[in-house]
C-alpha cells in the first residue's frame, strides 16, 4: 500500500438528526486508485484525522475505522464527530493502512452545520459555545453569541465578546457583556448588560439597559439612559434621554434634552425642550427653547421646579420661578418676570410678578395707549362701572376698594 498513489474526493453530507437537535455523525465519502490510476476494489483499514492547519496545526479528532469496503474505488464511512466543536477551520486527513493521502481537505459548509456555525465566515473565528461567526474577520468569543456579519480585515473586524451578544453587521463594532446589541455601523461599542446600539458610527452603549439609536459620536453611559440620535450627544444620568440634536448633556438621573445644541440638563427630572446654549440645573426645572449663538445668550433654570419659557438671556433662579422674554432675571422664590427690553429686568423679593414692556400692557385691547390700559365691554361696563377691585387687608379683615370710570368720552 506505501507504494500506492492515492487520489481521494471527499463529499461531506450530513445524513442523520435525532429530533430537533443536529447531527452528530459525518459522512465521509471518497474515491481510491493506484498508481496507474485504476479504481481498487477490497477491504482496507482507514483512519481519518481533522487538524486545524492544512499542514501541521492541531490534532483536533482521530477515528480509525477497521474494514472499509472499497468497490471500484469508492468507499463511504459515518464518523462519530459529537466530541467535536466546529468553531473555527477545520482540514480532513485520510490514511489508508500505512499511506497518508496529500492533501488534506479544507472541510466545507456541511460539517459546520452540526453546531451553531452555519455562517462560519472567511477568517472568522466562533469560539463561544453555541456562537455565530459570519462575515469576514470577526470574532464571535462569548457562548450564545452571534455576528451576523460585516467585519471585512483585522483591524475593522466585528467582535461580540459577551455571553448573548448579537452583531448584525458593520465594522469594528464591539459587545462584551451579557445580552448587549449592535444592529449595524462602523465602530459602534455596548459594554453595558442589555445595551443596544442600533447604528451609526463610533457611538457607545455603556449603561445597564441604556440605548444609542444612531448618529455619531453619541454616549449613553447612564443606566437606563438613552441618546436616540444627533451627533457628540450624551445622557449620563440613570434613564437620562437626549433625543438628538448636537453637544447635549443630560446629567442627572431622569433628565431630558429635547434637541438643540450645548445644553446641559443636569438636575433630577430636568428638562430642556430645545434651543442653544440652555441650562436646566434645578431640580425638576424646565427651559422650553430659545437661546442664543453664545452661551451669554443662554436661558437658565437653576431653581427647583423653575421654568424659562423660552426667548434670550432669560435666568429663574429663584424655586418654583418663571422667567420669559428676554434679559428677564426671576431671581427670587415664586417671583414670576416678563421683559421686552435688551436691559436686565430683575425680581427684587420673593413672590413678585413684574411686567416690563415698553409697548404697555393691555387688557381686553391690543393697542394699549397708556403703560396699563384697561378696557371693558359695553355690556360690562353698564352693569360693573368699576372696572378695577382691589381687596385691602386691615386689622378689621379686607376692605374692598373701586375704582370707577365715567363712561363720557
Amino acid at each position: 500500500m506505501k507504494h500506492l498513489f492515492i487520489f481521494a474526493f471527499l463529499l461531506f453530507l450530513i445524513l442523520s438528526a435525532m429530533q430537533a437537535q443536529l447531527p452528530t455523525k459525518l459522512n465521509q465519502q471518497g474515491f481510491l486508485t493506484d498508481t496507474m490510476g485504476v479504481p481498487l476494489n477490497g477491504i482496507f483499514n482507514m483512519t481519518f484525522n481533522l487538524y486545524t492547519d492544512t499542514t501541521a496545526g492541531t490534532l483536533m479528532f482521530t477515528q480509525t475505522i477497521p474494514g472499509v469496503p472499497v468497490n471500484k474505488g469508492a468507499y463511504s464511512v459515518n464518523l462519530d464527530v459529537s466530541t467535536v466543536s466546529f468553531n473555527q477551520q477545520l482540514w480532513m486527513e485520510t490514511q489508508v493502512g500505512a499511506s497518508t493521502l496529500t492533501p488534506r481537505i479544507r472541510l466545507t459548509d456541511a460539517p459546520y452545520a452540526m453546531n451553531s456555525l452555519f455562517l462560519l465566515g472567511p477568517n472568522s473565528e466562533a469560539t463561544g459555545s453555541n456562537s455565530i461567526a459570519g462575515g469576514k474577520y470577526n470574532r464571535a468569543r462569548g457562548a450564545n453569541s452571534v455576528v451576523v456579519g460585516g467585519g471585512g480585515s483585522i483591524v475593522d473586524s466585528n467582535s461580540a465578546l459577551g455571553n448573548y451578544n448579537f452583531i448584525g453587521g458593520g465594522r469594528d463594532n464591539l459587545t462584551n457583556l451579557s445580552t448587549s446589541t449592535i444592529a449595524g455601523g462602523q465602530g459602534n461599542i455596548a459594554t453595558g448588560n442589555f445595551s443596544t446600539v442600533g447604528g451609526g458610527w463610533t457611538n457607545t452603549a455603556s449603561g445597564t439597559e441604556s440605548f444609542v439609536g444612531g448618529g455619531q459620536n453619541n454616549i449613553a453611559s447612564g443606566d437606563n439612559s438613552a441618546a436616540t440620535g444627533g451627533y457628540n450627544n450624551e445622557a449620563s444620568g440613570g434613564g437620562a434621554t437626549v433625543s438628538g440634536g448636537r453637544g447635549n448633556s443630560a446629567t442627572t438621573n431622569e433628565a431630558f434634552i429635547g434637541g438643540g445644541g450645548e445644553n446641559v440638563a443636569s438636575g433630577t427630572n430636568s428638562t430642556i425642550g430645545g434651543g442653544q446654549f440652555n441650562k436646566a440645573r434645578g431640580d425638576y426645572s424646565s427651559v422650553l427653547g430659545g437661546g442664543g449663538s453664545t452661551s451669554a445668550d443662554s436661558n437658565s433654570a437653576l431653581g427647583a421646579y423653575a421654568t424659562v419659557a423660552g426667548g434670550t438671556g432669560n435666568v429663574a433662579a429663584g424655586d418654583y420661578s418663571f422667567a420669559a422674554g428676554r434679559n428677564a432675571k426671576a431671581n427670587y422664590l415664586g417671583s414670576f418676570v416678563w421683559n421686552s427690553s435688551s436691559s436686565d429686568f430683575s425680581s427684587t423679593d420673593t413672590s413678585q410678578f413684574l411686567i416690563n414692556a415698553s409697548g404697555g400692557v393691555g387688557i381686553g385691547t391690543t393697542s394699549p395707549d397708556f403703560p396699563f390700559h384697561i378696557r371693558t365691554s359695553s355690556s360690562l361696563f353698564s352693569t360693573k362701572p368699576s372696572v378695577l377691585k382691589i381687596d385691602a387687608y386691615s386689622s378689621l379683615g379686607y376692605v374692598d376698594a373701586w375704582i370707577n370710570f365715567s363712561s363720557t368720552s
